[in-house]
């Protein structure tokens, strides 16, 4: 589905946002329903409810990820990390590892450069041991980003976490013929998260 959604089809709400965003800044640009922080003063998170797409909202460097039941933004009173798990459901390996590749051609057509990236078949691999592997970091173009640019610091990790464990009672319980595994986009700016 588009942006727009088309004829019959229900649009799924927006969280806009980006490091630096205050509450309000995001209130205003969302089309999803936040609940407001205790406190707006120190650190803060606030998390959309229901079906949503996260979009990075940069003239230059903006995407919006596919749609997902779960996002969380943390602030230190701006936004400091936005998480999102674009995904509806529960994955197997052969398909996270799909979107991961899909994740990787939509940072790189916004702007976004590779800096670390592992094949798939060294990630499977790893799964032998870990049950959350880091399969790759992207950070925006060298002729975007410059020093007194403000996403100097901005770099998005995408994580492959297996979150239910083949024949176990929760993945028969979910209906999972196998393993279940969460793809994590976590977009940060280093600046300001220190």
């Amino acid at each position: 589905m588009t942006e727009a959604a088309s004829e019959g089809e229900t649009k799924v709400p927006t969280l806009v946002v980006a490091p630096g965003s205050s509450f309000a800044d995001i209130v205003t640009a969302s089309d999803v329903v936040l609940t407001a922080p205790e406190s707006l003063d120190g650190a803060w998170r606030v998390q959309p409810q229901g079906k949503h797409r996260v979009r990075l909202d940069h003239p230059k460097i903006g995407f919006t990820l596919p749609p997902t039941v779960y996002s969380l933004v943390e602030a230190k009173k701006t936004v400091t990390r936005i998480r999102s798990t674009p995904q509806l459901g529960y994955l197997d390996l052969e398909g996270a590892l799909a979107l991961v590749q899909s994740l990787h051609g939509l940072f790189v057509d916004a702007g976004w450069e590779s800096r670390r990236r592992y094949p798939n078949a060294r990630v499977e691999w790893m799964f032998g041991s870990r049950s959350e592997v880091l399969v790759g970091t992207w950070r925006p173009l060298p002729d975007i980003r410059k020093i007194a640019d403000p996403t100097a610091g901005y770099r998005v990790d995408v994580e492959v976490r297996r979150a239910v464990d083949a024949g176990t009672a929760e993945a028969k319980g979910l209906g999972l013929d196998g393993a279940g595994f969460l793809v994590t986009a976590l977009v940060s700016d280093e600046l300001r998260d220190a």
